[in-house]
């Protein structure tokens, strides 16, 4: 009688604890866009009939441009299958969210975190360039100018001379050189821009070239 007593209690140790709530699944993200502003409509599928624990979801992002999830505190406990997430960056940038099934009685507890989705949500706005002095070398005129990295949907920069188009280059690119051996004076001005949006216009650089 002993033995079988000792062995029923290890039994009890040795058995893992097992996360009651269930994983949420079927998480989509949709992209709306306002006059005012960007939204992210987000929605999952609602839990099964199995399911007696789950009373409400928490919504984690990753609150760019940082990478990390985390729980996001203003969507607080959502209780319905779908939630409408304001977007108040400005700046184009990838958003990442995911869910945890959230139980309260008799204590919190919150299940694992559900699979990630991922979108890229358009600038609504993007800064103007800020364009260094023009340099003259070996005949070459040479513009450059410093840009924000974090815009995620950036495009590239056109580049203007004497108010025509005169190039466009990628958005890596902070510099471009001008084959300008001819007298004459040369205005240059850059632009930055995304697939929907363009930034506006830098201020003029003059440079004057005599032969």
């Amino acid at each position: 009688m002993k033995r079988l007593i000792i062995i029923s209690i290890l039994s009890l140790i040795i058995v893992p604890a097992i996360c009651q709530v269930p994983v949420p699944t079927g998480l989509k993200a949709k992209l709306i866009q306002t006059d005012s502003m960007n939204l992210v409509q987000l929605s999952w599928s609602k839990k099964s009939n199995k399911d007696s624990v789950t009373v409400g979801y928490n919504l984690l992002t990753n609150f760019p441009p940082h990478e990390e999830l985390m729980i996001s505190q203003k969507a607080g406990v959502v209780y319905d299958t779908s939630y409408l997430y304001p977007i108040s960056n400005v700046r184009g940038a990838k958003y990442r969210f995911a869910l945890m099934g959230l139980k309260n009685f008799p204590k919190v507890e919150r299940s694992e975190v559900s699979d990630v989705v991922e979108i890229l949500v358009p600038s609504t706005v993007i800064p103007h360039v800020q364009l260094n002095k023009v340099k003259q070398d070996a005949g070459k005129l040479i513009v450059n100018w410093g840009y924000p990295n974090d815009i995620a949907d950036l495009s590239g920069f056109k580049i203007f001379l004497n108010d025509e188009l005169l190039t466009e280059i990628p958005p890596d690119k902070r510099v471009v050189e001008y084959e300008g051996g001819e007298t004459g004076t040369y205005i240059f001005q850059v632009r930055a821009y995304t697939n929907n949006i363009e930034s506006k216009p830098s201020q003029k650089r003059l440079i004057k070239v005599e032969n």
